[in-house]
């Protein structure tokens, strides 16, 4: 699967994405959505994992913009009381409480991928 992973702690960061690259998915992170800008323009992104709070745009700002333009993306909204912004977005977003158990994850990725 193709993703897009933001989030702004470097540690959280290093350890997720390879993390997702040891279950063989292409993953590209960035700190900040700003900086995944040009990325989230590209075609081909599957899945967009941001956390709920970012610097700059926020991860729920984010994911409105992005399922607003792209109906083929899937999102995963991750950070503390993250649930309680699930009226907010579109059906095609996961949440994923901090700290998320790494089962937990990957059971979400693979019915995600299940279902493409």
């Amino acid at each position: 699967m193709n993703i897009i992973y933001i989030e702004d702690a470097p540690d959280v960061r290093d350890m997720v994405e390879l993390l997702l690259q040891s279950w063989g998915h292409d993953v590209r992170s960035f700190e900040s959505a700003e900086a995944a800008s040009d990325a989230l323009q590209t075609t081909g992104v599957e899945l967009l994992i941001s956390d709920l709070e970012l610097p700059g745009m926020s991860g729920l700002e984010l994911m409105r913009q992005v399922m607003s333009h792209n109906v083929h993306v899937h999102g995963l909204l991750t950070g503390h009381r993250a649930e309680m912004y699930r009226p907010h977005l579109p059906e095609r977003v996961h949440i994923l409480s901090k700290p998320f158990d790494v089962d937990e994850l990957q059971k979400l990725l693979n019915g995600l991928g299940s279902a493409n």
